[in-house]
C-alpha cells in the first residue's frame, strides 16, 4: 500500500486498531492445522511493536496541544464549585447530574445559560477560556497535517490469521492489500 500522507487523525486511527492486536491462545484455536496460521510471524510482531512505539510519539506529542495551562484549570476548578453549589439537590444534598450528549455527566441546574454566576465567572476568564478555544482549533487543524509517520510495512501472507476486525484495521495501513485489489 503506498501512503503518500498518512494524518495525525490517520495516526491515531491506527495506534488504536494497533492495541487490539494480540496474540491468540493457542489453545483457543480448535483445528490443529490451523494453529501455525495464527502465530504471529516475527516480522509482523516487529513492525506492529515498532509501529506501535513510533505512534506512541507522535500521539503524545498531539496530546500535549490540549495541555490546560494553570489559569484554564483555576477556571475549571471554580466552575464546578459554583455548578455544585447551583444544582438541584438529591434526598441526601448532593448535586444531581444527568449524561449529556456526549456521555459525560452534568450537574443539572436550573436556567444555567441565565445564571449570573456563571457570566461572571466566563467573564473574569474570557482570556483564559478564549485561548483554550484557540488550543482546540489548533489541535483540530493538526490532525489533518501530514504526520510525517511512515510505518513498517509488512507483505499481505505474514498477516496471520485470525485478527478481528478492529486489528484487522489497525494493521492494514502496514500491507500490500491495496495494491493487489488495485491490480
Amino acid at each position: 500500500m503506498k501512503l503518500t500522507k498518512l494524518t495525525f487523525r490517520d495516526c491515531i486511527n491506527m495506534q488504536n486498531g494497533l492495541a487490539q492486536v494480540k496474540q491468540p491462545k493457542i489453545s483457543d484455536i480448535k483445528d490443529l492445522d490451523d494453529k501455525m496460521d495464527y502465530l504471529f510471524h516475527q516480522d509482523f510482531a516487529f513492525a506492529v511493536a515498532r509501529n506501535k512505539r513510533e505512534l506512541g510519539n507522535i500521539i503524545e506529542d498531539l496530546q500535549a496541544i490540549l495541555e490546560s495551562s494553570d489559569e484554564f484549570k483555576e477556571y475549571s476548578d471554580e466552575r464546578e464549585k459554583t455548578l455544585r453549589k447551583l444544582a438541584i439537590k438529591d434526598e441526601n444534598k448532593n448535586p444531581k447530574t444527568k449524561t449529556s450528549n456526549r456521555g459525560q455527566l452534568q450537574y443539572i441546574v436550573p436556567d444555567i445559560d441565565n445564571n449570573e454566576s456563571l457570566k461572571q465567572l466566563d467573564e473574569k476568564f474570557k482570556d483564559v477560556i478564549k485561548e483554550r478555544d484557540n488550543q482546540f482549533a489548533k489541535y483540530d487543524k493538526k490532525l489533518k497535517d501530514n504526520s510525517g509517520f511512515n510505518p513498517i510495512m509488512v507483505p499481505e501472507k505474514n498477516i496471520p490469521k485470525g485478527l478481528d476486525m478492529a486489528a484487522m484495521d489497525g494493521v492494514l495501513f502496514m500491507t500490500d492489500f491495496d495494491e493487489k485489489s488495485k491490480k
